[in-house]
């Protein structure tokens, strides 16, 4: 367990040039991993199936490939991506912003011990040091796009309802270059 601040030489660099960088982050995990070159994917929380085995299957071969993989560890393309990521070389990193303490489903919470283990999780605060020092890093209300889009050097997202496309805007802010599929 590690908590690093804007000072800590292992704060990604991509995120500490970023408009607003969080003031602290909270990780466990690999560290060595938040300086890798890597590529976002994010996407629909009720992806169809094939959406799901698409973002596995990327992620497998982007991190195959040598790239860290970025999501936000939520249910649907998020944690396909992770799963793939984790088969690969390069592995994955699950970024969670929001802080706040809640029940979430079983198979997240499996995904993220794996992530803990063999990948890293992020938990970004952006606004105090409260709670930041032991927060039970299994929880979270929701992702931090922007966040994701300042670590990343690419970003993928998945789908195209409204929800994807202010997922879109909110990555295009970061500067990140997006791909649609």
């Amino acid at each position: 367990n590690r908590l690093l601040s804007l000072a800590d030489s292992d704060y990604p660099p991509q995120l500490l040039q970023s408009a607003d960088p969080p003031a602290l982050l909270y990780a466990k995990g690999r560290v060595e991993l938040l300086s890798r070159a890597s590529l976002a994917i994010v996407g629909s929380r009720d992806a169809t199936i094939q959406g799901c085995a698409n973002a596995e299957a990327f992620a497998e071969a982007l991190s195959h490939a040598g790239l860290t993989i970025v999501s936000g560890l939520a249910l649907g393309i998020d944690a396909a991506a992770h799963r793939g990521g984790l088969r690969g070389e390069g592995s994955t990193i699950a970024l969670i912003g929001k802080y706040k303490s809640r029940e979430i489903s079983e198979s997240l919470c499996l995904l993220a011990r794996d992530l803990q283990r063999r990948g890293i999780v992020v938990l970004i605060e952006r606004t105090t040091a409260e709670n930041s020092a032991s927060p039970e890093i299994l929880a979270w209300e929701s992702c931090d796009f922007e966040a994701i889009g300042a670590r990343a050097d690419l970003a993928i997202v998945l789908g195209g309802d409204g929800t994807m496309l202010n997922v879109a805007r909110q990555l295009a802010r970061s500067g990140v270059p997006l791909v649609g599929v």
